[in-house]
């Protein structure tokens, strides 16, 4: 899993599968109503248009130097909580996840640098917009691309992150960035629960987390990875 979480704390992280309590969010139209653009496509085989189509088979394939961009228009302005990419073997390294109401004026959402390619699984805050984009960064070494599916996660459908002492939006945490304290233990020697909620189930292998220093004086335990479907 691509997505990344900065905790500046050592804990236990658990992950449960999946919930059927949902959020009151504006859910996303028929895959029938998108429109999709881009500022690039390599030849007709690979056109805009099979990166949204749900066929696993069918692929996009355009520049992606400085400049460039995949974008997806819903018809109206829907609630977002992350987006799946599946790249072909020509994948983009550095890009990010940008959003916008009216197509001009864009702000990110998601920023990695570090992708390895295959399945990324890219969330984010919560966020209500009618556009989303795939772009390059101004400064990339990535010149083509090739991607199988641009998916949108709807943000019901978002995982849920628990046990974070921040009041800001948790979903901060899958995204690189500044650390992010876990709430106190309610003993001296107890463990930190992460609590990790799907919606709905995701095809993954594990969790990936990038810890912080551990705390003074404390010696920094394995972390440990559990499930359960409920």
């Amino acid at each position: 899993m691509s997505a990344q979480a900065a905790w500046s704390a050592i804990a236990v992280a658990a992950i449960a599968l999946p919930c059927t309590a949902v959020r009151a969010d504006a859910p996303l139209p028929p895959r029938s109503e998108w429109h999709v653009s881009s500022s690039s496509t390599d030849v007709p085989e690979m056109s805009t248009k099979f990166a949204v189509d749900g066929d696993p088979k069918t692929r996009w394939g355009g520049a992606f130097s400085a400049n460039h961009w995949l974008q997806l228009d819903f018809g109206r302005a829907v609630d977002v909580g992350g987006v799946v990419l599946r790249w072909d073997s020509a994948f983009a390294k550095a890009y990010q996840l940008q959003a916008s109401d009216d197509g001009t004026q864009w702000r990110v959402v998601y920023e990695t640098a570090d992708s390895q390619g295959g399945v990324d699984y890219d969330f984010f805050p919560h966020t209500t917009a009618r556009y989303l984009r795939l772009a390059s960064l101004p400064r990339t070494a990535d010149w083509g691309v090739s991607l199988f599916e641009f998916e949108p996660v709807a943000a019901q459908d978002a995982p849920r992150i628990e046990g974070l002492a921040s009041r800001q939006d948790a979903a901060e945490a899958w995204s690189t960035g500044g650390a992010h304290a876990l709430t106190a233990p309610p003993s001296h020697d107890a463990t930190h629960d992460v609590l990790v909620t799907l919606p709905h189930e995701f095809a993954t292998a594990g969790l990936e987390v990038t810890w912080s220093s551990a705390r003074r004086n404390r010696a920094t335990k394995p972390s440990k990875v559990s499930g359960s479907a409920n």
